[in-house]
């Protein structure tokens, strides 16, 4: 090995003695194996800085054996030395020293480049980490860099898979005796044989990534598949085999009920979670092979629900085989499958026809000649549907749906619909802010000056409430006409990920009235892992579920594209830990079903779908549990308005409403959002303590009811001033007034202000005692999060550390102990939570202990 450092220029450095002959996951001379490829792989460094001197290490990602690896340094420091140790250290998985070199050199005041020769040939196969080390004074700590580097081959791999397949065998026998000896079916559907399948599916993918020379992708799925078989036997050896560790979750059901707000097979709860297909194109024979594999693979991963996107407006030939190549592998799998029509599907292709389709940004399903045959094409789908072999759990009409009605006819509707509401022009001008000559003057769509009365708040509230209006008749004339054809299949709609984004009230339908229109609430959610606070992106996804959840509590809220992303970190066992998290967060927030995205990265990881999949046969398995999470009513809610949603795009109470429900959420109470509607509705009787976000206006009729509330002694947390205006922009000349029963939210307006707010009103004894986690002083916990809930005379806790690094832990409550239901683990508090590390805990039941006095 050679080493030059220089300033602008090399000076050779030999390195002697580098790297002894090393035997590790090495192979005995008898059994070697033929390596049509070989190759040494780098990781990425991680870099320890020191002090005033920092150094990068530039490498390539892979050379071939023989060839002469250049490593350079590129070294920074803000003071020269002399005699600097330049030790490069070679390590094996078990952290020992293979071989260790190094060298001395004077470095200079700015940069010193370094590069290192290295002949990596008698580098036996397996995986290593190169410890680079700079040290330079004695009083500072060393700099250093470490890199992962891995020495493949085919040959190797192929032995791994022969490793791990004749692991599996045992593994096989371990788990029938344990199912047997736990007197319990266990079977394919146990969490066990799904791992071991799971495992298999890996081996499969990595043998056709080595015939395909996927280098990387074979060596992901081999590596997946050796440490998760590893687990899998560890997991045997130490398990007491309990029943609640192989109960069998109920087969497939041929026909599920709505019921309760969720799905019900007979009497028992039952969850839909499963995956989109990712094809839909292509001639009929290509797709009833791909629906056959697709299919396939969602049921070998123990997943029980199919979606489909397709456009109505498609070739009606092809659209049809493809739906029945789909029911027929549906039948034939005892798989449910959803249909949603996907008007971006086809957009492309009507380009020509329709220039004008996407010219602002979206498939806009307002347009008229599309409209049009997007309808027709659903009622001929749907009465199509009849004819299939097995027809589809239910229909999505459309996925995110955006709408900008536009036109003469469009105005003059609006105009006439102003008249009516404003037959005095001069109130109407007053109103907003307008010098209208005529009622005929009024316009819609536009770009107008900020002042303008098209951009005031009064206006924006009548064109929207009107826009709204039509997106509205729209989807009740095809819900009419949809379940008309097909009475028995249910009917929803996919909204987007965005209930909390500023200024999405003009083009999108109001969930509120899709909810109470619709048979199921349809949404999206967008999970990945935290960048910043917690070790997800809390509380994006969850507030969206516990939103439509507080729509209509006796309607399924369902996930139609739950687009999970792991690729924000490169640990597999944190890509597990989210994925398996996220499931849980979701059915826990509300959601009776879900469907993993074609775009999830979910899918490219093996550890995670794995995740994927045994979150999902855990949750059927503890389905009776779960939804009575689901029937718990919540006594703590925060104010969603409307209203306030319209006015100025929504700022400042959108953040603000997600910030009192991500604060409130960490008291251990059930949290919920309550509507203008309603509040009018009655609903606040059930409320114990009301949460006012940043409001800017509601209607008057609400704002009477809130006021009503708080005099008749309601528990109340707000901010300053709340509610200044009514739905029109109008000021108020009253407000809501502060009593003994009201908590002020002070600060900047942050989840921090709203959680000790909420505290607060936990202390005045408003809300009944109930298990949930404390610090040391009898707090909340900021991040992390929990459930309570008792179910047929049992206690049952949800907790989970959402914060990126491990949190102690105790109870407040009857119980302090109790088993995990998820990992067949018994645990008990204080204990320190680790991050992402979901439990479903049955609690014991602890005497309550009475001190007599003398």
């Amino acid at each position: 090995m050679i080493v030059s450092s220089s300033r602008f220029s090399l000076l050779p450095f030999l390195w002697c003695c580098f790297l002894s002959v090393l035997l590790f996951f090495g192979f005995a001379e008898n059994n070697a194996v033929h390596a049509d490829y070989e190759a040494i792989w780098f990781g990425e460094p991680v870099m320890a800085a020191g002090q005033n001197l920092t150094f990068t290490l530039n490498y390539p990602e892979e050379i071939q054996i023989g060839e002469i690896v250049t490593l350079n340094l590129e070294i920074f420091s803000t003071i020269a030395y002399e005699g600097a140790i330049i030790r490069m250290v070679l390590l094996n998985p078990d952290h020992e020293t293979v071989d260790e070199s190094e060298m001395t050199l004077n470095l200079n005041r700015g940069r010193d480049d370094v590069a290192i020769k290295w002949d990596p040939t008698h580098l036996q196969p397996g995986d290593y980490t190169m410890v680079i080390l700079i040290d330079y004074v004695r009083e500072y700590k060393p700099a250093i860099q470490e890199c992962e580097i891995y020495r493949v081959s085919t040959g190797r791999w192929q032995q791994q898979i022969d490793d791990v397949e004749a692991q599996l065998v045992g593994v096989d026998k371990s788990i029938g005796a344990g199912a047997r000896s736990a007197d319990s079916s266990g079977g394919l559907e146990s969490g066990f044989h799904l791992r071991a399948k799971i495992i298999r599916d890996s081996l499969a993918s990595a043998r056709g990534a080595l015939t395909a020379q996927n280098w990387r992708e074979a060596d992901k799925q081999i590596r997946y598949a050796d440490t998760a078989v590893k687990e899998l036997r560890a997991g045997l050896t130490f398990s007491a085999m309990t029943p609640e560790k192989l109960i069998r979750p109920s087969a497939t059901p041929s026909r599920l009920e709505i019921r309760d707000g969720g799905f019900y097979d007979g009497m028992n709860p039952y969850f839909l979670i499963g995956a989109a297909l990712t094809d839909a194109s292509g001639s009929a024979e290509t797709e009833a092979m791909t629906m056959d594999a697709q299919l396939a693979w969602i049921k070998n991963h123990g997943l029980n629900l199919a979606l489909l996107n397709a456009s109505p407006t498609m070739d009606t030939a092809a659209l049809n085989d493809l739906l029945s190549a789909l029911a027929r592998a549906s039948q034939a799998l005892e798989i449910p499958w959803i249909l949603q029509f996907d008007q971006g599907a086809e957009a492309g292709a009507l380009m020509d026809r329709w220039p004008d389709l996407i010219e602002d940004g979206f498939v806009n399903l307002a347009h008229e000649g599309f409209s049009v045959d997007y309808q027709q094409g659903g009622r001929q789908v749907f009465s199509a549907l009849g004819q299939l072999s097995r027809p589809p759990f239910a229909v999505s009409a459309a996925r995110f749906p955006q709408f900008k009605y536009d036109g003469e006819n469009i105005r003059e509707g609006f105009v006439e619909q102003i008249m009516t509401l404003y037959p005095d022009r001069q109130d109407l001008n007053r109103l907003w802010h307008a010098h209208l000559a005529d009622f005929d003057e009024i316009t819609i769509w536009g770009e107008y000056p900020e002042h303008s009365y098209q951009n005031q708040r009064a206006y924006q509230h009548e064109w929207q409430r009107y826009h709204r209006g039509l997106i509205l008749r729209f989807f009740s004339g095809m819900k009419q006409d949809l379940s008309a054809l097909m009475p028995g299949i249910p009917v929803l709609i996919d909204n987007d990920a965005t209930p909390f984004s500023a200024g999405e009230t003009r083009t999108t339908p109001s969930r509120e009235e899709m909810a109470a229109l619709m048979d199921m609430d349809g949404t999206a959610v967008r999970c990945s892992a935290g960048e910043s606070v917690y070790a997800m992106n809390y509380p994006e996804a969850q507030s969206v579920i516990s939103l439509m959840h507080s729509y209509k509590k006796n309607k399924p809220v369902f996930i139609l594209d739950a687009d999970i992303d792991v690729s924000g970190t490169d640990d597999p066992q944190k890509r597990e830990a989210l994925t398996y998290s996220v499931v849980w967060e979701m059915v826990m927030s509300g959601a009776s079903g879900m469907a993993l995205s074609p775009h999830s990265t979910v899918r490219q990881h093996p550890e995670a779908l794995a995740a994927y999949a045994l979150a999902a046969l855990d949750v059927n398995r503890l389905a009776p549990i779960v939804a009575a999470f689901h029937r718990e009513k919540e006594q703590v809610a925060v104010l969603f308005s409307e209203a306030s949603k319209i006015m100025d795009n929504g700022v400042p109470h959108l953040e603000s409403a997600q910030f009192a429900f991500e604060g409130a959420s960490f008291a251990g109470f059930p949290v919920r959002f309550i509507t203008e509607k309603q509040v009018e509705d009655g609903e606040l009787a059930d409320i114990k303590v009301l949460i006012l976000p940043s409001t800017m206006a509601v209607p008057d009729n609400t704002f009477e009811q809130l006021s009503n509330y708080v005099e008749e002694g309601g528990m109340v947390a707000r901010v300053g001033t709340p509610i200044p205006y009514n739905e029109r922009g109008q000021s108020r000349s009253d407000v809501i007034r502060a009593t003994g029963n009201t908590i002020l939210v002070r600060g900047l307006n942050l989840p921090t202000e709203y959680l000790h707010a909420l505290d607060a009103a936990l202390v005045s004894g408003v809300l009944a005692e109930i298990v949930r986690p404390v610090n040391a002083y009898g707090y909340p916990i900021e991040g992390v999060r929990s459930r309570y809930v008792e179910h047929d005379g049992e206690m049952y806790l949800y907790i989970i550390n959402l914060r990126h690094t491990p949190v102690a832990v105790h109870l407040s409550g009857l119980s302090g102990s109790g088993r995990d239901l998820l990992r067949g683990r018994d645990v008990s508090f204080p204990r320190e939570l680790t991050p992402l590390d979901p439990m479903l805990i049955h609690l014991d039941k602890q005497e309550i202990l009475f001190a007599v006095s003398k």
